[in-house]
């Protein structure tokens, strides 16, 4: 923590692989991977709470959580030969400056016992990143850079225990149009013997 307002996380990740390959096309039978993350998160949240009468609802808190987040992750060896997709290659390097603005909204729900329930109804974040590698690209000087990575919004509304409903959006502006977009429910019903059935749907 820094201080009443502001919100300081880091971490630091480290990822080893050792692999043994059979009949491999080059001549490897064995190899190590090695990839190294690491973040660090500012962050802090605004938040106020509302009267709000409806049905045993009796009050309801909006928060706001604006965050700067750095990611840097370094994945070594490359340019080694790979003989099946591997969960460390996924994402390769690293080095990004993230802005994001997660709103929050919970109620308060007084039942007819006294007791005092919470639930979060929904949350909404927007988060543009900023790729710095990207920016400082020397290399390929006839192709712009484009450090800016799409901006995404999530939207996530749970207004029912029984009802999730999931939004996702990623907006480029490079080509000043949407290049994903995301919708789904899952709608969950009780059945005898406390047993419960999911259905779900999905929009893309």
């Amino acid at each position: 923590f820094l201080g009443r307002y502001l919100e300081l996380e880091t971490s630091a990740g480290y990822a080893h692989e050792t692999q043994w390959v059979d009949e491999a096309p080059v001549d490897v039978d064995r190899q190590t991977r090695n990839a190294y993350h690491a973040r660090a998160r500012l962050s802090t949240v605004m938040e106020r709470t509302f009267d709000f009468t409806w049905r045993e609802y009796t009050a309801l808190k909006h928060k706001v959580r604006p965050s700067l987040t750095y990611d840097f992750r370094s994945h070594r060896d490359q340019d080694r030969y790979r003989p099946w997709f591997e969960p460390i290659d996924a994402e390769g390097d690293i080095n990004r400056i993230t802005l994001s603005v997660e709103n929050i909204l919970d109620t308060r729900k007084d039942d007819a016992e006294g007791n005092v329930l919470y639930q979060q109804w929904g949350t909404f974040i927007l988060s543009q990143p900023y790729d710095l590698d990207e920016a400082r690209r020397d290399g390929e000087p006839w192709r712009e850079k484009e450090p800016f990575e799409p901006l995404v919004a999530e939207l996530n509304v749970f207004p029912f225990p029984w009802l999730d409903v999931f939004a996702e959006t990623h907006w480029d502006h490079y080509q000043s149009d949407t290049i994903f977009a995301d919708v789904s429910a899952a709608l969950t019903v009780d059945r005898l013997g406390g047993r419960k059935d999911r259905f779900a749907l999905e929009y893309q």
